[in-house]
């Protein structure tokens, strides 16, 4: 309130702060972004995926992090329900012992648990993928947006997401025909998902070449930047 003025990263926050009283003329939406030039669509065999063994299998992809924003048992579900892929789980801490313990107490031989990779390595990371996964918590509403999910669509991989259909993420995956989304507590909507993305390689080329397209449209670092930059003369104008 304070602010002379205030940048958001989605229309929810906008309208949040307008219903607490903020005057809308003060408030703009610049959503997030990834960098465009850094995650660009590699082959699924590189030398990250050979690494892994993972050249000759269909696999499911998460990477980042996990906490108390995810749910893991989701994860744990989409290994055990579709045993003829892989599913890789790159990421540490909390959550990550919450996989290890499933891991060994069920003898899911196919969820394969990394810790992160060296950044320099993304690229090939989101290649090896067939399937990139998204999760978010029934909690985290309209108010945080997954940034993974953007380098998934510089990635120009399908996503599949279990994440509140209020959310901006949401939003611009099913508008975008980037991928496929479920609440995050609909399990049985979630594995329907999977396999249909399993199932129907000409969805999985689409939804890639949709995300792709958003990304190279929407993450320009120059308009991005003018944009900023705008909005800080403008603010300054109006102070003097």
């Amino acid at each position: 309130k304070k602010s002379d003025h205030v940048i958001v990263i989605s229309d929810a926050f906008k309208e949040f702060l307008t219903v607490n009283n903020l005057n809308p003329n003060n408030i703009s939406v610049i959503p997030n972004w990834a960098v465009l030039d850094e995650i660009k669509p590699l082959p699924k065999i590189n030398d990250w995926s050979t690494s892994q063994n993972l050249d000759s299998d269909f696999v499911y992809l998460y990477a980042g992090t996990l906490g108390l924003k995810h749910n893991p048992q989701m994860l744990v579900e989409l290994a055990r329900n579709i045993p003829e892929s892989k599913l890789v789980v790159i990421t540490q801490g909390i959550e990550r012992s919450y996989l290890d313990q499933a891991k060994a107490k069920q003898n899911i031989s196919n969820l394969i648990l990394l810790d992160y990779q060296p950044v320099e390595y993304l690229g090939e990371v989101l290649a090896s993928a067939d399937v990139l996964v998204a999760l978010l918590e029934p909690e985290a509403g309209a108010f945080s947006v997954p940034s993974k999910i953007l380098s998934y669509m510089c990635a120009k991989r399908p996503i599949l997401a279990a994440i509140p259909q209020e959310n901006a993420a949401a939003k611009n995956i099913t508008k975008e025909g980037a991928g496929l989304t479920v609440n995050p507590d609909d399990i049985k909507g979630f594995i329907a998902a999977a396999k249909k993305l399993y199932q129907d390689k000409n969805l999985r080329i689409e939804s890639g070449q949709a995300g792709r397209s958003y990304a190279e449209q929407n993450f320009c670092i120059k308009r991005i930047g003018d944009g900023f930059e705008k909005l800080f003369a403008k603010t300054l104008r109006s102070k003097k």
